[in-house]
């Protein structure tokens, strides 16, 4: 199942420029310049950015702070053409997400006080069709804003995606080698 969570390491993706914005208020804004499509789904390029400071948080720590979810957190969500959806509402690994429902998770990033990149993985690739972009920010004043788009240049991108070897599943845990004990207190 990781590897629908994430961005296959096989491939060559695509780039897709989007120029969205997804959120706007007089001093924040939430962007999505544009993105990288697999075959097993697309990394989203997430941007906020502000003219303010928040309390002495910054957008980093205010974007992926802890995993709690309070009323005025950073909310991303999308809607499939087909009514399907994905959110960062829960966190939730996708191991227990069956495969027809689409996962979407965040996939690292960094920034600071004023500005924060970070990406975001939608699997699978979206069907045809609109697409819709949900953000909701309070904490940064942002409400919940849709953001109508297509899928069809994703849809596109992603049968261009060029295959550098075949995709092998990673061992288990149990099955990697491990290295020798250097004794000691960390010894076993």
């Amino acid at each position: 199942m990781m590897r629908r969570s994430q961005a296959r390491d096989n491939e060559v993706p695509v780039t897709v420029p989007l120029g969205l914005v997804l959120a706007r208020s007089d001093d924040t804004a939430v962007l999505l310049p544009g993105a990288q499509v697999y075959r097993n789904g697309v990394s989203l390029d997430i941007t906020a950015v502000t003219r303010r400071h928040n309390s002495g948080r910054g957008l980093s720590m205010s974007m992926h702070g802890p995993l709690e979810r309070g009323a005025g957190a950073f909310l991303l969500g999308v809607e499939l053409s087909d009514g399907r959806r994905a959110s960062t509402l829960h966190r939730r690994p996708p191991f227990d997400v069956p495969d027809d429902e689409p996962v979407l998770m965040p996939a690292g990033g960094g920034g600071g006080s004023t500005r924060m990149d970070s990406r975001h993985f939608l699997s699978p690739v979206p069907p045809p069709g609109r697409l819709v972009f949900v953000v909701s920010w309070t904490d940064w004043g942002l409400a919940e804003t849709r953001t109508e788009t297509t899928a069809d240049p994703l849809v596109e991108a992603a049968s261009r995606v060029e295959e550098l070897w075949p995709w092998e599943a990673e061992p288990a845990p149990d099955e990697v080698p491990r290295p020798p004990s250097p004794g000691g207190w960390f010894g076993p």
